[in-house]
């Protein structure tokens, strides 16, 4: 994914930023199997370190994870998102950034999530950013990701009612156990659970790393 489709991938989300924050935000009420899967992920971070989540979109994981006592900061490549974040979740930390060129340094996070995040990435790029999340986590510390579960890549040209292009990867287990292998994590386990009612049916991928 060259920086052209990046800023373009960036533009489409920030003309939907309010529709998500109507349709999205709260949407870890309805979700009690994620709840249950953050307050794990939440027992497992090195202590003292930041926790990111990566493509953070509104900010309402990130909002969750205060909750549940961690110093956390969102990263997102669209700045209205971030800006959205920002004022529901005033108490936490929100920026810019590309999942493919962090802006932290190494070794310097305690755990991350990317839930939904990768699918937006080509599949040939999705390597390369879970070896910049493995670079800026310490050893020890975990990564919870999900993505959804099929073969290929979806082209999206509408959300929401808005012109939004973007791509959808699909991702297998077995294909997210061994990138995360293959890009230094220790694979403590890979689930899948069917859609809520509610969401978009398609069967969901989870997964934990730890940075080694």
């Amino acid at each position: 994914m060259d920086r052209e489709d990046m800023r373009r991938m960036a533009r489409g989300w920030g003309r939907v930023a309010d529709a998500y924050v109507d349709e999205l935000f709260d949407e870890l009420d309805r979700k009690p199997a994620d709840r249950a899967l953050l307050a794990d992920f939440a027992t497992r971070v090195l202590e003292g370190l930041p926790v990111a989540d990566v493509g953070c979109g509104p900010g309402h994981v990130a909002r969750h994870l205060k909750t549940l006592g961690l110093d956390t900061v969102g990263i997102d490549l669209c700045p209205e998102m971030v800006e959205r974040a920002q004022a529901l979740t005033p108490d936490a930390r929100f920026e810019v950034g590309d999942m493919l060129s962090l802006p932290h340094p190494d070794a310097s996070w305690g755990g991350a999530i990317a839930l939904y995040s990768l699918i937006n990435l080509r599949r040939e790029d999705v390597p390369d950013a879970l070896g910049e999340i493995a670079r800026v986590l310490r050893p020890g510390a975990p990564l919870l990701l999900a993505v959804h579960r099929g073969e290929g890549v979806h082209e999206a040209e509408e959300l929401f009612g808005e012109p939004v292009r973007m791509v959808v990867t699909l991702f297998e287990p077995d294909e997210i156990r061994a990138l995360l292998m293959n890009a230094g994590f220790a694979v403590s386990w890979v689930r899948t659970r069917p859609p809520y009612p509610e969401e978009y049916p398609s069967e969901r991928v989870y997964a934990l790393g730890v940075r080694t």
